[in-house]
């Protein structure tokens, strides 16, 4: 199992590692990536990710996030953020349930998150 903070870091890692200096950083999560990064299988990959988000956040699992980006642009925006697995989960719900579905994204979050 990745705690959060080791999602974070790989996801981190991934971002970097496709982007170039130059440009601007995209952050596109599906259960395959989550599979790649952690060498499980796209579900067991996706069931660990959500539980280290839940694990980490409890009954509110962006709190700690939207704390941690308004902590990081009061600060000027030092080192990496500490709330990329949760923007992260944002971007997985999305690939789950395309925007536009019946029911949305929130809707997926909430299955996701339990």
């Amino acid at each position: 199992m990745v705690d959060l903070d080791g999602w974070n870091r790989v996801l981190l890692d991934d971002v970097h590692a496709r982007g170039q200096s130059d440009q601007k950083l995209y952050l596109y999560v599906d259960r395959d990536l989550l599979s790649r990064l952690s060498g499980l299988s796209p579900q067991e990959a996706v069931e660990d990710f959500c539980y280290a988000i839940r694990a980490a956040a409890g009954r509110f699992p962006f709190r700690r996030a939207a704390d941690a980006a308004d902590w990081w642009m009061r600060q000027g925006l030092p080192g990496e953020p500490s709330f990329v697995a949760h923007l992260a989960m944002t971007v997985l719900a999305v690939t789950e349930q395309p925007l536009g579905g019946v029911h949305g994204v929130y809707r997926r979050q909430n299955e996701l998150l339990g």
